[in-house]
């Protein structure tokens, strides 16, 4: 094994990829990091004696088990699970056959793949911090391939490495900026389907409730208008049309035709961007009416946003929408789904809805029933209790206690008994204003569900049932399992003191985690066309030209001084000799081209004795430093003082 292959190498490669590998805890199978850790952990062991690479047949019967270990855990070894699964497997595996420089060549070409993989599962900006420090690893390890370990320590490596990246990150900004990434993927695999938060495709007592206390985020949303009031924040998404009593079900509509569409938009229109969480369906949210929509998407016939595919990742889109708005006509399609009912049940329900029916228009059958809503003690609570036959007559007439899919579905049941077109609509009301990046963010706690119903002259109508329950018959949501008991006798100032720190630092991490995805991971084509469109109309090319001759002017002075130092690019012990020899030549002893330091110094020390035991001193620390097998960073101080006392 020859010196390039040395111990110290590889355990500094061992010790730098387990560090890098660190994330992949967060999302891949332990069963495979196991295997990982293990195979490097026992390289690192057996280095302590000589070490000796395993026979082939061991080889091939570890890599058959790390192979059956990602198949088990990952179901296979398509995707990016199983992949990059596969990828530590093999890495580690790699580490039992080092015999050349070669393959530690290899193995680090392996480590900028795996910190390239895990981009594949996170894009957050503490993954970026934590994988930007990884490849200041990596560029160390590789500096470790060139350089004699005595001579640049580890630490050395690694603040060299960092001052590399350092100088490469003005490249790295225009490449980011004139080169945006592809935003499709470059091959077809597999999807992988992780389980996500969000609305679901069908509704049922209890469905919205579970979402009542996540505190997940949902989306964030960017005004470029004046944002709407709280009251008219509803956004929209699926929208349920039939039902057996207990479930509610989505309908296939046809799209609708934007230009050629049967609404009269009124009022004032709202434009804003939005920045969907991955929620693993196709709706996308938005405020009614859509009348400007992002390109790989529709619109259907009962106003719901789909994109194209299913949202699986992060996703910013523009939007433009109109809160006022009357539609034309009802098809007989939509309307034979708005009175569609249950067979067989709702019984009890026809006296009631048969005495409001009679001698009263549809708006006044809807007033009637948001009033047994409230004159009748209904209860708004996330803790509704279990309904399991014939939930809506249930809470109608005996419970009276349930969330917003309670009263949404039971208000369109009624509308339908009262033979006037409904459909329940689920998505989400209101937000909380982040005052510091000035944006909107809605959370999972904030899904809702309403009903529409259709009025003649008007169109569908939003009708939200959950409105007419008295404020005093709404319960607040208690869970005993997040009180801390220590936390009752901490004092009143230091409890204010603690939210409003906890509420400071989660404003300014919603804010600088929307940032980082809005102008960093969403920067695409369209981005570079904007930002060109942009310096086009705001700075001439006499301005740029007088901007790039101001900045040369300002180097020239620079380069005057320095120019020598920057474009010399020597080691610390080689700079300070080349002073010494300076100031040798300022004193009229300049050194000649031939001469070496040992006969510099002695010719120096005859032309001027007084100078002779500091002359000395410095060529006897040069000569250690450059010539010898130990570097010391002590005795390069030394050197440096002793230079600048001459």
């Amino acid at each position: 094994m020859n010196k390039f292959v040395s111990t110290t190498r590889q355990r500094e490669l061992i010790l730098g990829l387990g560090i890098i590998c660190l994330p992949f805890f967060l999302y891949l199978s332990y069963g495979a990091l196991f295997f990982f850790y293990f195979i490097i952990g026992f390289r690192y062991l057996s280095l302590s004696k000589k070490p000796a690479n395993p026979p082939r047949r061991i080889l091939l019967l570890l890599t058959i088990a790390g192979g059956i270990i990602v198949w088990l855990q990952a179901n296979g070894i398509l995707g990016k699970t199983s992949g990059a699964s596969l990828l530590l497997v093999g890495t580690c595996l790699k580490f039992l056959e080092v015999k050349t420089k070669r393959d530690l060549y290899i193995i680090i070409s392996l480590a900028l793949l795996l910190v390239l993989t895990q981009f594949l599962f996170s894009q957050a900006i503490f993954m970026a911090l934590y994988l930007f420090f990884a490849l200041t690893i990596i560029c160390a390890l590789l500096l470790g391939l060139h350089v004699e370990l005595e001579v640049f320590p580890f630490v050395q490596r690694l603040r060299k490495s960092a001052f590399i990246i350092f100088q490469s990150l003005p490249l790295a900004l225009l490449l980011f900026l004139f080169s945006p990434r592809i935003t499709g993927p470059l091959w077809s695999l597999p999807e992988e389907k992780p389980a996500l938060t969000g609305l679901g495709d069908k509704l049922e007592p209890g469905s919205i409730t579970q979402l009542g206390l996540s505190s997940e985020l949902a989306f964030r949303v960017n005004f470029v208008t004046a944002p709407p009031p709280q009251n008219q924040l509803y956004w929209r998404g699926p929208v349920f049309w039939w039902t057996d009593g207990k479930h509610w079900e989505m309908r296939n509509l046809p799209n609708l035709d934007l230009e050629h569409a049967p609404v009269f938009y009124q009022g004032t229109a709202v434009d804003y961007s939005i920045v969907l969480e991955p929620h693993g369906q196709k709706w996308l949210l938005a405020l009614d009416l859509p009348q400007m929509i992002p390109a790989d998407s529709h619109l259907t016939l009962d106003f719901q946003l789909l994109s194209n595919a299913n949202v699986l990742n992060r996703r910013l889109y523009a939007l433009r929408s109109y809160p006022v708005y009357a539609q034309k006509t009802l098809t007989s399609f939509e309307r034979r789904l708005g009175l569609q009912l249950p067979a067989n049940q709702l019984d009890l329900l026809y006296p009631l809805v048969t005495h409001w029916r009679v001698g009263h228009t549809d708006p006044e059958v809807i007033a009637l029933a948001l009033a047994y809503f409230r004159n009748n003690h209904f209860f708004y609570t996330l803790n509704p209790p279990l309904l399991l036959h014939h939930p809506i007559e249930q809470f109608l007439l005996e419970t009276r206690r349930g969330f917003c899919e309670h009263y949404a579905t039971a208000f369109v049941v009624l509308m339908r008994l009262a033979e006037i077109p409904a459909r329940v609509v689920t998505g989400y009301q209101g937000g909380q204003w982040n005052e510091l990046g000035k944006f909107l963010e809605i959370r999972q706690s904030d899904a809702h569900a309403w009903a529409e119903v259709w009025l003649e002259d008007q169109g569908w109508v939003r009708i939200d049932p959950t409105a007419a329950i008295a404020p005093e018959r709404i319960e607040k949501p208690f869970d005993a399992a997040s009180i801390n008991i220590e936390s009752l006798n901490t004092p009143t100032w230091q409890k204010e003191v603690s939210v409003l720190w906890s509420k400071s630092l989660r404003i300014f991490w919603a804010n600088l985690d929307h940032g980082w995805h809005r102008w960093v991971l969403s920067y695409d084509r369209d981005s570079r066309a904007r930002l060109l469109q942009w310096f086009d109309a705001a700075f001439s090319w006499h301005w740029l030209l007088g901007l790039i001759a101001a900045v040369l002017m300002c180097c020239i002075p620079f380069l005057f001084l320095y120019g020598r130092d920057f474009f010399n690019h020597h080691d610390p012990v080689q700079r300070y000799y080349l002073w010494y020899c300076r100031k040798l030549a300022d004193l009229g002893l300049p050194r000649r081209p031939c001469e070496g330091p040992l006969d510099y110094s002695q010719r120096a020390s005859m032309a001027r004795p007084d100078l002779a035991a500091k002359i000395s001193d410095i060529t006897r620390l040069y000569v250690l430093l450059r010539y010898g097998s130990v570097f010391d960073r002590n005795l390069t101080k030394m050197l440096r003082f002793h230079v600048s006392q001459l």
